[in-house]
């Protein structure tokens, strides 16, 4: 059958980072898509899973925000992040530091929609 999604819009930056837990995972239905939209910045610093592929992390520019758009992936504390199973969208850059070796993205990544 039909795939529903789920569109949640956020208005500022998001964190996904957990001093506790090295691994978030999203719970996503069978029949759906979620796509978290975010008019800022997305920071990943854990490992972000999910039961599948159906999960996309949008980070969209916005002027009230002049340095937003980019998706960061990357583990300032402890560099140990090691995959974000997720469809990356960036309006500027997916950037990519201080992470594991053997760092995986799975899934798409769409970056410099806007400059």
């Amino acid at each position: 059958g039909p795939v529903d999604t789920v569109r949640y819009e956020i208005d500022g930056h998001l964190w996904v980072d957990n001093r506790h837990a090295l691994e978030i995972l999203l719970d996503v239905p069978e029949a759906r898509r979620v796509v978290l939209s975010v008019e800022g910045n997305i920071y990943v610093a854990d490992d972000l899973v999910t039961d599948a592929a159906r999960v996309t992390l949008r980070a969209r520019a916005t002027p009230a925000r002049p340095d937003s758009g980019s998706i960061v992936l990357s583990d300032p504390r402890f560099g140990t992040l090691r995959r974000v199973k997720a469809d990356l969208v960036a309006d500027r850059a997916v950037v990519v530091e201080r992470v594991s070796e053997g760092f995986a993205i799975e899934g798409r990544v769409v970056q410099g929609l806007r400059r």
